[in-house]
């Protein structure tokens, strides 16, 4: 499930991106990374550090730490389903 976790922020960071209009180079090119880095970190491949993730979120207008409670929200969600 720790993939799973890793995932779900993907898919947060990446929904965040499209909703601003952001291209990852642009993302990636604004917080110090390459686009490799925001690619695998969407695709759930790679963690961000907090740091990292701090960097990204911050760019994008929103808090890391709402997006961290959404992805647990979302685990705990999942988990609870499939245990159903």
């Amino acid at each position: 499930m720790k993939t799973r976790r890793k995932e779900i922020i993907g898919e947060l960071l990446r929904r965040e991106r499209v909703i601003r209009r952001i291209s990852q180079q642009t993302l990636a090119d604004c917080c110090g990374f390459g686009k490799t880095a925001i690619s695998a970190y969407e695709l759930g491949k790679v963690s961000p550090s907090i740091e990292n993730l701090d960097k990204i979120c911050t760019y994008m207008g929103i808090n890391y730490l709402d997006l961290l409670a959404e992805a647990q929200r979302i685990y705990a969600a999942e988990k609870d389903a499939a245990e159903s």
